[in-house]
């Protein structure tokens, strides 16, 4: 085994600042980075942690004696055979997933993720908007208080919505199956002079006779928050509500209409930033790009839930070539060997130890709470053999390639 290449990297994260973010002092993410890092964080919101590297804000390297290196993108450019392994870099110039934390104290913009077509259309178009030309496929994983919504309603369900309340004022609509394309559009492209009108009806009538006790109440949320001429409040009542549970996550396809609502979220997605929004923020809005591009008629979402493999550690089941996450949280094995990379190691709480062999090669490396590591691609070529030994109670994830890489 060479030992002139590393087997194990620690990752320093980078830190993202939104309007979304939290910025208390039970902020999550504040809190996490003050424990664990270095950073002089600014006053405002603490919104995203990233780990990975896309060339947006790539994670920052420190070798095996310490040593602060580049990030992890120009790492990878300068030896992508070492940090992607060559069954990845057949397909891939980069790590094919970004790993991240989000912590919400505001609704996030109503949005999208284009495909793989889409985004080369959109990047081409428009570069300064959407700065890669890949698809972001996601998952995204409650750790605590996650509310989201998600996907079109039953059709039958928006039509009642449209029907029995304020909504009928924009005017006849064609009841066929394209009917919630033409209602959405109808509300996203009106004027904020209708806007507001309905809205204030609106208010009116589900303070007599109550809508729906949950939506109601986050109507009158995002009323306050983003005002009352933007289209996007009305999205509480167009899209499925989902409250999930810790450890529960839901899969975004591309082209799904989603808004995240509060809630601490382990994020894996393809390695892009690629975002199309329609409402609900102070960015860019390409309304006439969303309508578009929407999946209308896909109205079931499953939750996903971490299923148990034969190795020992959970896994959430996706059919996806990008990545893969990995739970080491509750096991009934406490050693778990490795057999994919390159993969990203977040120690949430507790500690492990690593084992890593080659015939008659052997080391250990510590992980504690709050730590990140990168572990190469090349480990498999090289025959190198990785062993987790747990700690009981820790609360590990991880992220890899897919099933098909």
């Amino acid at each position: 085994m060479s030992r002139d290449l590393s087997f194990i990297y620690k990752l320093i994260p980078t830190v993202q600042h939104y309007d979304w973010g939290a910025n208390g002092e039970d902020s999550f993410l504040k809190n996490f980075i003050k424990k664990n890092y270095n950073f002089l964080l600014n006053e405002k919101p603490t919104a995203e942690l990233w780990m990975g590297a896309h060339q947006k804000s790539p994670s920052f390297v420190i070798s095996e004696s310490n040593k602060l290196e580049e990030n992890l993108y120009t790492l990878i450019r300068r030896n992508p055979e070492h940090f992607l392994g060559k069954h990845i870099l057949n397909r891939n110039k980069n790590l094919p997933f970004l790993f991240k934390i989000l912590d919400i104290a505001k609704p996030l913009s109503v949005q999208a993720h284009p495909n793989k077509e889409l985004a080369e259309v959109l990047h081409r178009k428009n570069p300064q908007l959407y700065p890669d030309d890949n698809h972001k496929p996601e998952l995204a994983i409650c750790l605590s208080d996650f509310e989201a919504l998600v996907g079109f309603r039953k059709k039958e369900e928006i039509l009642q919505l449209y029907l029995n309340t304020p909504l009928k004022q924009l005017g006849d609509v064609d009841f066929s199956s394209e009917f919630t394309k033409e209602i959405y559009s109808k509300i996203m492209l009106s004027n904020s002079k209708t806007i507001q009108m309905i809205v204030s009806q609106f208010l009116k009538v589900i303070d007599l006779k109550p809508i729906d006790p949950i939506r109601d109440v986050w109507f009158k949320k995002l009323v306050y928050i983003f005002g009352d001429e933007d289209p996007g409040v009305f999205s509480i009542y167009l899209f499925n509500h989902y409250r999930l549970k810790q450890g529960e996550a839901i899969f975004l396809e591309p082209h799904i209409p989603h808004v995240y609502l509060q809630g601490i979220v382990l994020e894996c997605m393809a390695d892009s930033d690629n975002v199309v929004r329609g409402g609900l923020t102070s960015k860019y809005k390409d309304i006439e790009v969303l309508l578009s591009m929407l999946n209308y008629d896909k109205n079931q979402i499953s939750i996903q839930k971490p299923i148990l493999s034969y190795e020992g550690f959970s896994y959430y089941n996706l059919e996806i070539e990008d990545f893969c996450v990995l739970s080491f949280s509750n096991l009934y094995k406490q050693e778990i060997s490795l057999n994919h990379f390159p993969l990203i190691l977040l120690i949430l709480d507790g500690s492990l130890e690593f084992r890593f062999r080659k015939d008659d090669f052997f080391v250990k490396k510590f992980g504690r709470s709050g730590e990140i590591f990168f572990l190469p691609g090349d480990l498999s070529d090289r025959e190198i053999q990785v062993v987790l030994k747990l700690n009981e109670n820790s609360s590990i994830y991880a992220a890899t390639v897919g099933k098909s890489s």
